[in-house]
């Protein structure tokens, strides 16, 4: 379970650093993740599916960033 939140923690940080906005884009980005996290477990793929997820959504604010 620790390591589920260090994840969440670590994505959630790289998201809010790219656009700025860190209480508003950081909440945002933690529930989802902690979402994708909750339906890759039931899955056992909780790696695959956060690494995913930040994935998807890396490329979506460098995107709406440029």
């Amino acid at each position: 379970m620790v390591s589920d939140l260090d994840l969440i923690a670590v994505f959630s940080g790289i998201n809010t650093a790219l656009l700025g906005y860190r209480s508003m884009v950081g909440s945002d980005f933690a529930l989802a993740v902690i979402a994708t996290g909750t339906e890759a477990i039931t899955y056992g793929n909780l790696c695959t599916g956060v690494l995913l997820f930040a994935l998807i959504s890396f490329s979506i604010l460098y995107t709406l960033n440029a």
